[in-house]
């Protein structure tokens, strides 16, 4: 199960005070000044594990998941009976597969 850190809504975050810390973009504040009250601000930072993984998502994101082309010649060559079919091949996977599921 993924899940996507970009877009959590985790509602409106409060202080201690009960109010909604002021966010400062400009500066790395861990803490702002709210009527008085010091307010905590959490911050993350990705390591760069994360951020290496969230470039390889979005790039598999934009590509597509199999090749529609080779998919349709396959079909094509198949409905022909023209697509070669390797029988001891095809047992050879089949067996490997039933010894897979049997552990």
């Amino acid at each position: 199960m993924a899940i996507d850190i970009n877009n959590v809504n985790l509602g409106p975050v409060k202080g201690r005070d009960g109010h909604r810390p002021s966010a400062d973009t400009s500066s790395n504040a861990t803490s702002s000044k709210t009527a008085g009250a010091e307010v905590q601000v959490d911050q993350v930072d990705l390591s760069a594990d994360a951020q290496s993984l969230q470039r390889v998502e979005k790039q598999l994101e934009s590509q597509e998941s199999f090749d529609q082309q080779k998919v349709e010649q396959i079909k094509q060559a198949l409905a022909k009976g023209e697509y070669p079919i390797d029988n001891e091949r095809l047992a050879s996977k089949f067996f490997e597969l039933e010894n897979q599921l049997n552990q």
